[in-house]
């Protein structure tokens, strides 16, 4: 027997506790000039963008004596499934009439039987300095990583078309989202001198405040909808862990070579030592929907039971960030610069992929005040990407704009856009 046995209070419970997930919300995001080239940047940055990407590059002898940021910002929004193109085609609703899922059919089949993962990064940063082998940056990065089960999208949609003993599925959905500012004390330091040849060390000293905390620490449960048997029904729960507040330090390391005036390679540790201490109003939270759906008829919707069932104060907790290496070659001419990186997360988390990534970028200067900028990336939590980007360099100060595209040429075809802005000075 088919009937229209969508649970919608259950279903707008859930996506409304994304959503308010979704608010509480890695690195060198903010970077523009990074963001043009795809992320190839381990081997280029210099002065006051250095600690972000190798600290070791402040030892180099064409670091400028002393530069200044006065605002950087970038914003990464993404998932692994929908285009802006498909939420734009359906922001409205289906064109398909009752009973002619056709459309609907084409929107599922984008979502992976793994779930749809949703994420965002947002970093920005202000008036950070360098002066010769020594910076001090500050940054604030807010992270978001949620896998959601396709289960729910599936009975949203057919709603009409849920068969005897269907099931609707909780399980294999799993998220969490931090924001923490960073201030960061670097230092550069020249091992090896010979010729045109250098070979310099690194260090990041950071200070961590954080600023909020959220984890989905359970979510499991299904609801079995079966009008013949008499007996449909089931539960779902979700637990979350948050805090608003706490401290950490942290530690990075680099080390970089400098072949000539056109080869530079790079090595990038970033995290191998840093956590936070989350001690301020830590709790978890736990939630249950329950829903009867044993005397439905076709056509009827279930009624749901969505509550809050236990809330409660836990000790503080610590969180370490994720440990990513990177490693960087960078090849300039006068007019041109090309730069590859290879990236390697250990484990999958906001901001870090256990996938290899791989990025390849291309700065030209046929006029020395206007860079363009091109790149391309392969593999990590964004898989494959376009970039592009251009600058307005007068020596004492320069402006960069960059934009990247995942899965797409152009933006409206995107599943995930980012966009980067910073200005600053040069003395």
């Amino acid at each position: 027997m088919k009937g229209r046995l969508i649970t919608k209070g259950f279903l707008l419970s859930f996506l409304l506790l994304l959503i308010w997930f979704k608010q509480s919300t890695p690195l060198g995001l903010s970077n523009a000039r990074s963001l043009g080239l795809g992320g190839a940047y381990t081997a280029v940055a210099r002065n006051n963008e250095a600690p972000l990407w190798n600290p070791a590059n402040l030892s180099f002898k064409d670091n400028k004596g002393f530069t200044l940021n006065l605002i950087s910002l970038g914003v990464f929004v993404g998932n692994n499934a929908l285009s802006f193109k498909d939420y734009d085609r359906h922001k409205d609703g289906f064109k398909d009439e009752e009973g002619n899922d056709e459309d609907k059919e084409k929107i599922l089949s984008l979502i992976p039987s793994s779930g749809l993962n949703f994420y965002t990064e947002i970093e920005a940063s202000a008036l950070g300095i360098s002066f010769g082998p020594f910076s001090l940056v500050s940054w604030a990065t807010a992270d978001l990583d949620l896998n959601a089960s396709k289960s729910p999208f599936e009975a949203l949609l057919l709603e009409h078309d849920i068969k005897e003993s269907d099931t609707i599925s909780l399980n294999g959905t799993s998220g969490e989202a931090y924001a923490y500012a960073t201030v960061s004390l670097s230092y550069g330091k020249s091992i090896s001198e010979k010729e045109e040849r250098e070979i310099g060390i690194g260090v990041n000293l950071k200070y961590l405040q954080g600023i909020y905390y959220e984890k989905v620490m359970k979510a499991s449960g299904e609801v079995i909808l079966d009008t013949t048997a008499g007996v449909g029904g089931g539960a779902a729960d979700v637990t979350l862990r948050s805090a608003t507040g706490g401290k950490g330090f942290g530690l990075d390391l680099g080390i970089s070579v400098r072949l000539n005036q056109k080869w530079t390679l790079g090595f990038f540790l970033s995290n191998p030592i840093c956590s936070i201490n989350w001690n301020k109003e830590t709790e978890e939270l736990s939630y249950v929907f329950e829903f009867d759906t044993s005397d439905l008829q076709p056509g009827d919707s279930a009624e749901v039971d969505f509550k809050k069932t236990e809330e409660k104060g836990i000790k503080s907790f610590t969180t370490h960030l994720p440990v990513i290496a990177k490693a960087g070659v960078a090849y300039q001419v006068k007019k041109m610069l090309v730069a590859f990186d290879w990236e390697q997360g250990f484990k999958d988390a906001p901001g870090s992929s256990k996938k290899p990534k791989l990025s390849l970028g291309t700065e030209l200067k046929l006029l020395s005040f206007l860079p363009l900028r091109a790149g391309l990336s392969l593999g990590g939590k964004e898989g494959f990407c376009l970039s592009s980007g251009f600058g307005l360099d007068f020596g004492f100060a320069f402006l960069d704009l960059g934009m990247i595209n995942k899965e797409a040429l152009l933006p409206l075809g995107s599943k995930g856009l980012g966009v980067a802005l910073d200005c600053g000075l040069r003395f």
